[in-house]
């Protein structure tokens, strides 16, 4: 019996220190409002229009759950900027490595 105890203990503390470990992690990518402060805090929205960097927000999010894929672009805030931002072919590559990841988690 008290083999059986040691081994619960030992398997349940294992799988605490899982959830431990991943409970954050499941709780920040997700997290809209998490990103929004960060993007705050580093002046993203200065430069870009808000509307357009929230919904690649959203559409990365909904990349990651095989929702849609990461076409379109942001515009500057500047109107006199013609050009907006999209994502490069090298970087959609990363975000589908980091795709495969966060399904195997």
């Amino acid at each position: 019996m008290k083999r059986l105890d040691r081994v619960l203990i030992v398997t349940g503390s294992i799988f605490l220190c899982i959830i431990m470990l991943f409970a954050p992690l499941a709780f920040y990518i997700f997290n809209t409002g998490h990103y929004l402060s960060l993007y705050e805090n580093a002046g993203v929205f200065d430069r870009l229009n808000n509307e357009d960097v929230i919904a690649m927000t959203k559409k990365i999010f909904n990349f990651f759950r095989s929702q849609d894929d990461l076409k379109g672009q942001v515009r500057y805030i500047d109107l006199d900027k013609e050009s907006a931002l999209s994502f490069s072919d090298e970087e959609i590559r990363h975000m589908e490595d980091v795709k495969v990841l966060l399904q195997k988690i």
